[in-house]
């Protein structure tokens, strides 16, 4: 289970998953991206944002994709550093790192360190989440990224802690 740890609420209610890395195709923004596309008509308090550098214009090829998919209440930000960054992680409900690749993650430990709950994948080094109960680590892909992010949006505890 879950701990609970207070997190800041935006005034309009509407929660945020966090995806905060470069902006590159290891990462699997393209993946968060169309399991929201098949999520957000059932989550209107919802809301993604992106953070992170473009890599080689994969920013462009994500902002096409998320205007093909129609989706919604996704905001892509670019980078963001220092206590804007810090804040970032604060203020998010999730943080999702849907990676194919990850040696360490160093984003994940930034996201815990802020009392944010993390989504990530078995590519990564963090079966410790669900032991410690600060996350989800689950299969890469897209039907278990949606499986997962449908669990943590519809149980509103669990997305609001850490």
């Amino acid at each position: 289970m879950l701990r609970e740890v207070p997190k800041p609420r935006r005034a309009d209610g509407v929660k945020t998953l966090l995806f905060l890395s470069r902006i590159h195709p290891k990462k699997g923004l393209d993946i968060l991206l169309r399991a929201w596309g098949r999520l957000q008509g059932r989550y209107q308090d919802w809301r993604i944002e992106v953070v992170g550098p473009d890599n080689e214009g994969y920013l462009t090829a994500m902002q096409e994709l998320a205007v093909e998919l129609r989706l919604e209440r996704v905001e892509f930000r670019g980078p963001l550093f220092g206590t804007d960054k810090l804040a970032a992680y604060a203020n998010a409900d999730a943080y999702v790192l849907p990676s194919w690749s990850e040696n360490f993650g160093y984003t994940v430990a930034e996201a815990l360190a802020a009392g944010t709950p993390v989504i990530t994948t078995r590519e990564t080094p963090w079966s410790v989440l669900e032991r410690e109960g600060c996350g989800w680590w689950i299969d890469t892909g897209l039907d278990s990224l949606t499986v997962c992010l449908d669990e943590v949006l519809s149980t509103p505890a669990r997305s609001s802690t850490g």
